[in-house]
C-alpha cells in the first residue's frame, strides 16, 4: 500500500493501488476527495476545501488515461521482494487478519510450524523443551514457565514422590511429552478434585512416571480433559514392585504367595459363568451366621511393603452372590491391610473399600482408618448389584495424605482424615457374615498388589 499524505500532513491510504477505489484520512483529514489537474502532480481535491498532493517518486509511476488515475510500483522484483522486514532467511509473511500480515522470524533448525490460534500471528514453531524447577510440593493446575507453548517438559521432584494431579489447559490436540529427568517417582492421580476441572487428567487410577521414563499426554478439548497418548511405564522398573493374583487352585499348599483364611467358611475354585463372570476363587460363608474368608497376599511374609515408604495401591476385581439383607447380613471389604490372615474386618492403619446394606445406603463407602480405630469414609456414589463385575481399587500416596477410591476405572472420591500410620501393608479381600443361615460368597478374580519406591 502507498502512502498519500494531505496538507496538514494526514496519511490518505487506498486498499486498491491500480484501480483506486477509496482514500481515508487516518488523521481525521480530508475527506470527499475528487481529483484534479490535467497533469502531473494531480491533484485531489477535499470537500473541505484542502488540497491533497499525490507526486510521482521512486518506483512510483502516476499515470492519467482520460478519466483514469493509475498509480504503480516498479523496480526490483517487486516490494514485496525487496521489502525492508524481510532480514534473515526463512522469514515468512504470515497473515494477521483481513488484508494485513506481519512477519514470522525463521526459527531454529529441527523445529516445525504448529498451529496455534493463541498466537497474534495464528503460528509458532516448535518443539519448545522447558526444565522447570524441581518440584517440592504438590501441583494442581501445573504451569511452569512456557507450558503454553512447550512439547518437551522435563519434570523433577523430590523424594516425597510428589503428585501433579493436573495441568493448565493449553488447545485441543496439543501434545506433551513429559520426561521424569529426576531421581524419583512422580505421580499424576486421575480426576482429582484439587484440580480445576477442565485441566484435570482422565484416567483409572494413579499413574506412576519412574525416573528416567517419559509419558505423552493430549489436551482433549471435547471433554476439556487432558488425556494419556501412551501408557505410563507400567510397573517395569526394578523399585516398582507389583503382586498379581489370578484364579487357580484353592489349595493353600499350591500357591506361594497367596493366604487363604478361613472362620467358619470356605475356599474353592468357580469357572466363567453366563453372568458375566470369569473364573474366580470363590470365599463363601457356607451357613454359618459368622463366617469370615479372606483372600490376601503374601503367604509365609505376611506383608509386602511399609505405607510411609512408597506409594501403594491394593486393586481387587469382584462379584457378590447375592446382597447383603436383614436375613443375612454380610460385609466385603478390599484393600491396605496390616495383615492378610486376620478373620477381623476392622484393622487398625488400614484403608480401602467396603459394602454391606446398612452401611451407606447399600452403596460402597472408601475408608481410611488410623492406629487408634478412628475413621475417615466418603460415599463413592455406586449403589452395588448382585452378579456385577466390579474392579475396586484403593490408593495412598507416600506422603499419605489422602486415600483415593477407584471403582471400575473411575475416581470415585478420597479421604485425607485418619490416615494409617507407617506400618506394613499387604492386600486383602474378605467377607464377613454376622446375620443368617444362607450361604454366602465373593468371587474373586483377580487381585493386585503394587508399591512405587524411590
Amino acid at each position: 500500500m502507498i502512502d498519500i499524505k494531505n496538507a496538514a500532513g494526514d496519511t490518505v491510504s487506498t486498499t486498491n493501488l491500480q484501480a483506486v477505489k477509496s482514500f481515508v484520512g487516518a488523521g481525521g483529514g480530508a475527506t470527499d476527495l475528487t481529483f484534479t489537474g490535467a497533469s502531473s502532480p494531480y491533484t485531489l481535491a477535499s470537500s473541505t476545501g484542502t488540497d491533497v498532493t499525490i507526486s510521482a517518486g521512486t518506483n512510483v509511476t502516476l499515470t492519467r488515461t482520460g478519466n483514469d488515475l493509475e498509480i504503480a510500483s516498479s523496480g526490483g522484483s517487486g516490494a514485496v521482494a525487496t521489502d525492508a522486514i524481510w532480514d534473515a532467511k526463512g522469514d515468512l509473511a504470515v497473515g494477521t487478519g483481513a488484508n494485513t500480515a506481519v512477519k514470522l522470524t525463521v526459527g531454529t533448525d529441527g523445529k516445525q510450524i504448529y498451529a496455534d490460534a493463541g498466537e497474534a500471528t495464528g503460528l509458532r514453531w516448535g518443539p519448545s523443551i522447558i526444565s522447570p524447577s524441581q518440584i517440592t510440593s504438590d501441583q494442581d493446575d501445573y504451569a511452569p514457565t512456557g507450558w503454553a507453548d512447550a512439547q518437551v517438559v522435563r519434570i523433577d521432584g523430590d523424594n516425597s514422590q510428589r503428585a501433579i494431579t493436573s495441568f493448565a489447559a493449553t488447545f485441543s490436540g496439543d501434545i506433551k511429552t513429559i520426561s521424569n529427568v529426576g531421581s524419583y517417582p512422580i505421580y499424576f492421580p486421575s480426576e482429582h478434585p484439587d484440580g480445576t476441572a477442565a485441566n484435570r487428567i482422565s484416567g483409572k487410577k494413579d499413574n506412576i512416571l519412574p525416573p528416567g521414563k517419559l509419558a505423552q499426554i493430549m489436551y482433549d478439548g471435547t471433554s476439556s480433559r487432558w488425556m494419556w497418548v501412551t501408557d505410563i511405564p507400567d510397573w517395569d522398573d526394578g523399585k516398582l514392585m507389583l503382586y498379581r493374583f489370578r484364579p487357580s487352585s484353592s489349595t493353600v499348599g499350591d500357591w506361594g504367595y497367596i493366604a487363604f483364611t478361613s472362620s467358619g467358611g470356605s475356599v474353592s475354585t468357580s469357572g466363567p459363568n453366563a453372568t458375566e463372570r470369569p473364573a474366580a476363587i470363590t470365599l463363601g460363608t457356607s451357613s454359618s451366621s459368622t463366617a469370615a474368608v479372606s483372600l490376601g497376599s503374601g503367604k509365609i511374609v505376611s506383608a509386602l511393603a511399609y505405607i510411609g515408604d512408597a506409594h501403594c495401591f491394593s486393586e481387587a476385581t469382584l462379584t457378590l452372590s447375592n446382597l447383603s439383607n436383614g436375613t443375612d447380613t454380610y460385609e466385603v471389604n478390599s484393600g491396605l491391610f496390616s495383615s492378610n490372615i486376620s478373620t477381623s474386618l476392622n484393622l487398625t492403619n488400614s484403608c480401602g473399600i467396603r459394602y454391606t446394606h446398612g452401611t451407606n445406603s447399600g452403596k460402597f463407602q472408601g475408608f481410611s482408618r488410623d492406629n487408634a480405630s478412628a475413621e475417615s469414609t466418603v460415599d463413592l456414589g455406586i449403589t452395588v448389584a448382585a452378579s456385577t463385575l466390579y474392579t475396586l481399587r484403593t490408593e495412598i500416596n507416600k506422603t499419605k495424605n489422602e486415600v483415593r477410591f477407584y471403582v471400575n476405572g473411575v475416581y470415585c472420591g478420597r479421604v485425607t482424615g485418619n490416615m494409617p500410620s507407617g506400618t506394613n501393608v499387604t492386600t486383602r479381600t474378605i467377607i464377613v457374615k454376622s446375620l443368617g443361615s444362607g450361604s454366602r460368597s465373593v468371587y474373586v478374580t483377580a487381585q493386585s498388589f503394587g508399591a512405587a519406591y524411590n
